[in-house]
């Protein structure tokens, strides 16, 4: 699926959400929470926890092979991260997008 069908079916993400390493053309062929699980072409959702904050494996994410990310925060300025005010949110309706919005049936 394109990262801009992605993008344009969660919230919430300004006009131009893509940083200047991304056209929103990429093909995404997974999204996680879990920068262990990112394998080429995924998507990497960076999300605060209990026990971890996700922002502080953005780097690993990149180097395992995602494609793209979404943060709410971009503490080493990458420019394949996606800027959003709530990632846990997005990572919601991204992931309900993703996987043709099941809970629809």
């Amino acid at each position: 699926m394109k990262l801009s069908d992605l993008i344009k079916a969660s919230s919430p993400f300004g006009a131009d959400p893509f940083g200047p390493g991304l056209t929103g053309e990429e093909q995404i062929t997974s999204i996680t929470s879990d920068s262990r699980k990112v394998v080429n072409g995924g998507l990497f959702i960076a999300v605060k926890g209990l026990a971890a904050d996700g922002h502080n494996f953005i780097e690993q994410a990149l180097k395992n092979g995602a494609t793209a990310v979404v943060a709410q925060q971009n503490p080493e300025n990458h420019d394949k991260v996606i800027l959003t005010s709530d990632s846990r949110l997005s990572m919601a309706s991204i992931a309900a997008a993703f996987y043709g919005h099941p809970s629809r049936d």
